[in-house]
């Protein structure tokens, strides 16, 4: 239960709340969702708006009760995708637990019954508050026994979908665990957990979706005509293979048939002028991609912006949203720590006064978006591929601006209230960057004078810091010798 609701380690570099926060912060919204429904309710509200007041409010309830389950759903399979790396086995149970003199059915069992209590918390915690809120702001003018009809079919219809909405993630997982070999499943797991992701959001922001089988729990349960075999239908099926999934797969993690090898990029050795440049090109690729959490955070909000620039323009402007999030999610990646702490060799070469890891870092951020942005851009819309290019250099050249601190080397700082604001205009910088790229698209002139203004970005960077000769920043907080307690 420690290693599903923690870090790996004190020291792991990845972007996780506490226990406390994390609860804290998947209940509030339900209850604000909730809480909203008494401007549409409430019958004294109507009354002083001159609107007539509803007489029997349980069909109008079920479309609001959806949102509630559409959330629900959504954030169970989102925390279950982020923690699907520390469900199955992995080297430290088997090196722990298997010498150990219990049966492994027993270990089993127990781990089975951990990952059902987690799960059971995450639930209730994330619909607690709704699940008294809303039937009371629904009912508040009827009678005791339609209110409880309403919250033990609310709860019923929530609790079915999220179960639903866990069990199918891990089926998703156990079945490509058995079927996928274990050298190239870092990487189809990154990608299928990225796909799972963006239909999560897309069933959150469209309402399609296996969502809807369960909304129609809420008709029987209420005293309504309504038909919601489909949906026990599925939570069988998906509670039936997520049990023998994890089975299979628990089994081949204790064998330690799911490790993996790692193989170095041998065509990444040769970019950089200086050693140092031509050894922290190769550890920055790695370091983003041999942690899960880290490879996540960039493919989910390639598909967050896939999503959003859907719902928002057409395909041929999708570029402009992607080519934003890529940038900005690289970037802060490259801000976390990577275990093990490594820092200690760029020491012996690091001279710490030039732009090496600077121009490292643009080398990174470009490279991603020129294979995966804008050169399938090309081939679909050239002018918004040019656009997308050049913003998200400019974008790099500012969020690089004083880079001066080999990527993945620093250990991550606590919760700061700077980091809700970064997140704020990270947001709204969703909104912003692609509405240019559109404007500038539309008329070559507008296009000709932001390529002006990329080429110059970095030259007016150049000129900003030609007396900057700050050296490169080290993580400090840790011993120079470790002494290994063997």
């Amino acid at each position: 239960m420690r290693r599903l609701t923690q870090p790996a380690s004190e020291d792991a570099g990845e972007i996780e709340f506490g226990l406390g926060a994390a609860l804290a912060l998947l209940a509030t919204p339900g209850v604000f969702l909730a809480i909203g429904l008494l401007d549409k309710y409430s019958s004294l509200l109507r009354w002083f708006r001159g609107k007539p007041v509803y007489v029997d409010p349980l069909p109008r309830a079920f479309a609001d009760g959806y949102t509630l389950l559409l959330f629900s759903m959504s954030v169970t399979a989102l925390v279950t995708i982020w923690k699907w790396d520390r469900i199955l086995p992995d080297a430290v149970d088997r090196l722990n637990l298997g010498p150990l003199p219990v049966s492994q059915r027993r270990v089993f069992l127990a781990s089975l019954t951990a990952i059902a209590m987690v799960v059971g918390v995450f639930i209730l915690d994330v619909n607690a508050g709704s699940l008294i809120v809303y039937p009371m702001v629904v009912m508040a003018e009827r009678m005791f026994s339609e209110f409880l009809r309403l919250l033990i079919a609310h709860l019923v219809a929530v609790g079915a979908g999220s179960v639903f909405a866990f069990c199918a993630c891990f089926s998703v997982m156990g079945v490509l665990m058995l079927v996928i070999p274990a050298r190239v499943f870092p990487a189809v797991s990154v990608l299928a957990r990225a796909v799972l992701a963006g239909g999560v959001l897309a069933m959150w922001v469209t309402g399609v979706g296996p969502a809807r089988w369960f909304r129609a729990m809420y008709y029987p349960l209420s005293g309504l005509e309504g038909d919601a075999w489909l949906a026990v239908l599925a939570l069988a099926a998906s509670i039936g293979v997520a049990l023998a999934a994890y089975a299979f797969g628990y089994r081949r993690g204790m064998e330690g048939r799911l490790a993996r090898e790692s193989r170095p990029l041998r065509f990444s050795l040769r970019w950089g002028a200086t050693p140092i440049e031509r050894a922290a090109f190769p550890f920055t690729l790695r370091g983003l991609w041999r942690d899960e959490a880290l490879s996540l955070l960039v493919v989910s909000a390639v598909m967050t912006s896939i999503v959003v620039g859907v719902r928002a323009r057409s395909w041929t402007y999708v570029p402009l949203y992607v080519g934003y999030a890529m940038t900005v999610s690289v970037y802060v990646a490259m801000q976390s720590a990577v275990l093990p702490a490594s820092n200690w060799i760029f020491r012996l070469l690091a001279v710490g006064v030039d732009d090496a890891m600077y121009r490292v870092a643009r080398r990174v951020i470009c490279l991603h978006v020129g294979l995966l942005v804008v050169l399938p851009a090309l081939f679909l819309a050239p002018l918004v591929a040019l656009a997308t290019a050049c913003l998200c250099f400019i974008l790099t050249e500012a969020l690089l601006f004083d880079f001066r601190a080999i990527p993945f080397t620093l250990r991550p700082e606590g919760f700061r209230n700077t980091r809700v604001l970064h997140m704020f205009l990270g947001v709204i910088g969703l909104a912003i960057v692609p509405w240019i790229g559109a404007w500038v698209s539309q008329r070559p002139a507008r296009l000709a004078a932001l390529l002006a203004v990329a080429l110059a970005a970095p030259l007016i960077r150049r000129r900003a810091l030609e007396a900057d000769r700050t050296p490169l920043v080290f993580d400090t907080s840790q011993p120079e010798v470790v002494r290994l307690g063997l």
